[in-house]
């Protein structure tokens, strides 16, 4: 049975102490599907080592985020998919590996490209620390010019934005378990660009992660005003 008290689901004296900007009065497991709810909470997948579990969690964190998403623009008359939804909107995806993840459609029926990213972090703060972002790409001759850091970093119109949930396991690894306690940043490809080699940075600082931090509360339409689409 689903609750209706997101107090019944957090941890109120750890909430208290951490103070992150993701606590809203919305319990998020109840958004999420039950698959993704179920993996979450399965205890052989949470012993998984940090690496393993970050990989076995990446599909399903496409679609906590979907779920986000939709419950925060549906009402706006956006449509949100994941690029796996059988009813996504006809749209050419098939060399958009890795590309983005999400597309949201605006009442205008124009698309914004998210790049979807799971991170576990160890920071004072969920946004404390930089995060790598780097593509799984091999070192090419295709990609000379993208990896200069040793990794080939996304190019530059690839997606609109990327979507990161933050997973802070510095005092709880049971975090890892209910994503009310993780954070999320919604940042537009224009605060990762690395002018100096045309693509985007193969990291994202603290203070682009900080001031990019969204609530489920939040009106995301302000962020879709800058994005050419």
């Amino acid at each position: 049975m689903k609750s209706n008290n997101i107090l019944e689901v957090l941890d109120i004296e750890e909430i208290s102490k951490t103070n992150e900007p993701n606590i809203s009065l919305v319990n998020i497991m109840d958004i999420i599907e039950q698959d993704d709810r179920t993996l979450l909470e399965n205890n052989r997948i949470a012993n998984m080592s940090r690496i393993d579990w970050g990989k076995t969690m990446a599909v399903s964190n496409q679609y906590i985020q979907r779920n986000i998403l939709r419950f925060m623009l549906e009402q706006k008359g956006y449509s949100i998919y994941t690029t796996d939804d059988e009813n996504i909107p006809e749209l050419d995806i098939a060399n958009n590996s890795p590309g983005f993840d999400l597309i949201i459609v605006t009442p205008e029926k124009k698309n914004i490209r998210i790049q979807s990213k799971l991170r576990q972090v160890k920071g004072i703060k969920d946004y404390s620390q930089q995060i790598h972002f780097e593509t799984t790409r091999r070192n090419s001759q295709k990609n000379s010019n993208k990896n200069h850091t040793g990794h080939v970093c996304y190019s530059l119109d690839e997606f609109d934005l990327v979507m990161i949930s933050l997973v802070n396991d510095r005092l709880n690894r049971d975090k890892i378990k209910n994503c009310n306690l993780w954070s999320y940043a919604l940042i537009s490809i224009k605060d990762l660009e690395d002018i100096e080699h045309n693509c985007c940075f193969s990291h994202i600082k603290p203070e682009i992660l900080q001031k990019n931090i969204i609530s489920i509360s939040d009106d995301l339409t302000k962020k879709f005003e800058s994005i050419k689409i």
